[in-house]
């Protein structure tokens, strides 16, 4: 047998020894406080549950230990029959003060981000079924929000798609679709401040996809789009912000000044690209007709051309054509 098992087995029989003595600390305990006392010395166990008092022999181990006495020791155990209500008065009272609070009114004292384990992300998430799910999500967005003033975006990111694992999404009751459709507009705001426009418009969609009219995601959607300039979707979604904005009670929206100077650059570029869609499809009518004219002047040049070398051509045609006296001359005579 090897040292390190040999050692093991001495820690176990430690380890249960200890174990042992607290249970017989308890018992006395517990027989003290029902009224009884336990005689001093080495004392038997009675058919009532009551142990005996630790008894060492010579080499340090206990009574209990020897083959003789486990029998009779786990019998006394097996007919102790104690309340309870008993036990859980003593479990309470032998915990700190903090303890018994935290038993009496548990709270939650730790805070789970996205980057936690997966079990404990579990567990938040059962403690939240308790508190309730809103408040978690309210809890969530606002630590978000604090991040965002900060300019900690991944941080916000992380803490609004945090909130949104609180609800089911399924927007029956009012107050949990509003908090929806307020994260997705978070969410969008964040990806605009990372440049992630895509990532932005589609946090907007799902926005939209809860609340068809609100005015903000409309809003973040029209900015992540005149980013990407595509000037004509960011026009749209920018002229129903208009139509679905608050009025506020009469009090101007944070987002009104910021709202109205996008609304203005991207009407101006949506001009300037029909302008220069008109000044190229001008170009391209001019250059057609050029094309045409000069096919035409080439036609007319050719026909010309092609008249003036048949008449050329006639003439030569004519001379040369003209009858010649091929017949035999006479060969003079001698006279």
């Amino acid at each position: 047998m090897s040292i390190e098992l040999q050692k093991q087995i001495r820690d176990n029989g430690t380890d249960i020894r200890a174990y042992f003595k607290d249970l017989n600390n308890w018992t006395r305990e517990m027989k003290t406080r029902q009224g009884g006392s336990l005689e001093e010395g080495n004392e038997k166990t009675t058919d009532e549950g009551v142990q005996q008092k630790e008894k060492h022999t010579s080499r340090g181990e206990l009574s209990r230990d020897n083959a003789k006495d486990m029998r009779s020791y786990y019998e006394a155990w097996a007919r102790l029959d104690v309340d309870d209500d008993e036990c859980n008065k003593v479990d309470y009272y032998d915990t700190p003060v903090v303890e018994q609070k935290e038993a009496v009114a548990p709270v939650l004292t730790s805070r789970v981000t996205g980057v936690g384990p997966e079990r404990q992300k579990i567990n938040i998430r059962r403690v939240a079924s308790r508190k309730g799910k809103i408040d978690y999500g309210v809890e969530a967005k606002e630590r978000g929000n604090a991040y965002y003033k900060r300019g900690q975006h991944k941080s916000a990111l992380r803490e609004y798609r945090l909130g949104l694992t609180y609800l089911t999404g399924d927007g029956q009751e009012d107050e949990e679709r509003d908090l929806t459709v307020t994260l997705y507009n978070n969410i969008s705001a964040v990806h605009c401040k990372l440049s992630e426009y895509v990532d932005a418009v589609k946090a907007a969609d799902d926005a939209l996809k809860m609340n068809p009219t609100c005015s903000k995601s409309f809003y973040r959607r029209g900015y992540a789009l005149t980013k990407m300039k595509r000037w004509l979707l960011a026009k749209r979604d920018l002229e129903k912000s208009g139509e679905f904005r608050a009025d506020h009670d009469g009090q101007p929206s944070p987002e009104d000044s910021a709202f109205s100077e996008l609304k203005e650059f991207v009407d101006r570029q949506v001009e300037g690209q029909k302008l220069m869609e008109r000044e190229e499809a001008i170009r391209m009518i001019t250059n057609t007709q050029r094309k045409v004219n000069e096919g035409k002047l080439i036609k007319i040049f050719v026909s010309d051309v092609k008249e003036k070398n048949m008449t050329e051509g006639g003439k030569d045609v004519m001379s040369d054509e003209s009858p010649k006296d091929e017949s035999p001359k006479e060969e003079s005579k001698p006279k």
